[in-house]
């Protein structure tokens, strides 16, 4: 992907002034010595709508990216889904900030992770990448070890799978998911997608320099005024164990709103969806049935990796009912009005 996308999707942003992050104005040729210790990798938590984690490759000179909801996963058994993303410019490597609202991806950034990589295989990393599979070691600070990324969907919803490869050492720095880890920006500052958030809100949603931010850090202490507004990961997940279809869920994201996705009319079928609070108890969802369906609904609500909230129910809308909460399972706070 050519970095004409990643600017033209930044365009009015790069136009107004208002957008903190690289401009990007083209690609790069690392020149290695003898003391390169290989291409560059980043892991980025975004607080974006969707609360994600970019994970991004040097290759050929720009950072070949891929969004992935859960994070990157030490446990070989896990698979987690990678979009595709646009290609990213190297100095998006450093990039930690607040991207304003109405900009895209808006939200706050830090850097999670960050290090060198070695390819795995006897193929150039480009080849690989488009032959549609990847493999590769880690060198960060956080992750060390095998993984592999192999594409299962090509075109506009290109999507891959992350998986780590179960030899030598993985994650040997720490155990995933450590909540306090993963918030924790990578450069050593102790900031929090929290700490960016209250200046966000401070500055009345318009991006600060970074350096204005770690001014409240001192040492590895965050002063409590930001410290309490810490965000957490909350997973949403609904199952229905039963044919059931125009189901729908509705779950609370950051900034007090909330979204409606449909459920799946295949039974059994899981609904996962992420975003941040600064506050677990704020984490709510509702699933609504419609007559004339019934069937057992599971309902859990994750914080920081930990179950919060589970329900399981039988639910049976009845016919012609006016109640709000006919046909109804609600799990965890009650959603805002």
């Amino acid at each position: 992907m050519p970095l004409s996308d990643y600017r033209r999707k930044r365009r009015s942003g790069f136009r107004s002034g208002t957008s903190p992050e690289p401009r990007g104005r083209g690609r790069k040729r690392r020149k290695a010595d003898r003391s390169d210790k290989g291409p560059s990798f980043v892991i980025q938590h975004h607080a974006a709508r969707s609360d994600h984690y970019d994970f991004r490759l040097e290759i050929d000179g720009v950072l070949v990216s891929w969004a992935i909801p859960k994070g990157p996963s030490t446990n070989p058994r896990d698979r987690r889904m990678a979009r595709r993303t646009e290609d990213h410019p190297l100095e998006y490597s450093t990039f930690e900030g607040v991207i304003p609202n109405g900009e895209y991806g808006a939200g706050g950034v830090i850097v999670w992770d960050r290090g060198t990589y070695a390819n795995a295989t006897n193929h150039e990393t480009a080849e690989c990448l488009d032959r549609g599979h990847l493999s590769f070691r880690l060198r960060g600070e956080k992750l060390e070890g095998g993984f592999a990324l192999t594409r299962i969907r090509e075109g506009k919803e290109e999507t891959w799978l992350l998986t780590a490869v179960r030899h030598g050492r993985v994650g040997g720095r720490m155990s995933l998911w450590c909540p306090r880890c993963q918030r924790e920006s990578g450069f050593g500052t102790r900031m929090t997608l929290g700490v960016i958030s209250a200046f966000m809100s401070a500055s009345k949603h318009r991006w600060l320099p970074f350096a204005a931010m770690t001014l409240i850090v001192v040492g590895s202490q965050v002063s409590p005024a930001t410290a309490r507004a810490e965000l957490h990961n909350i997973t949403y997940r609904a199952r229905i164990d039963g044919v059931a279809p125009g189901s729908q869920a509705t779950f609370v994201i950051n900034g007090g709103q909330t979204n409606t996705a449909g459920l799946s009319s295949v039974p059994g079928n899981v609904f996962e969806a992420n975003t941040v609070l600064p506050d677990p108890q704020q984490a709510g969802m509702r699933i609504v049935l419609r007559w004339p369906y019934s069937a057992n609904v599971h309902c859990e609500i994750d914080v920081d990796g930990n179950v919060f909230t589970q329900l399981d129910q039988m639910v049976r809308p009845a016919p012609g009912n006016a109640d709000p909460m006919n046909g109804v399972l609600q799990c965890g706070a009650p959603l805002p009005s």
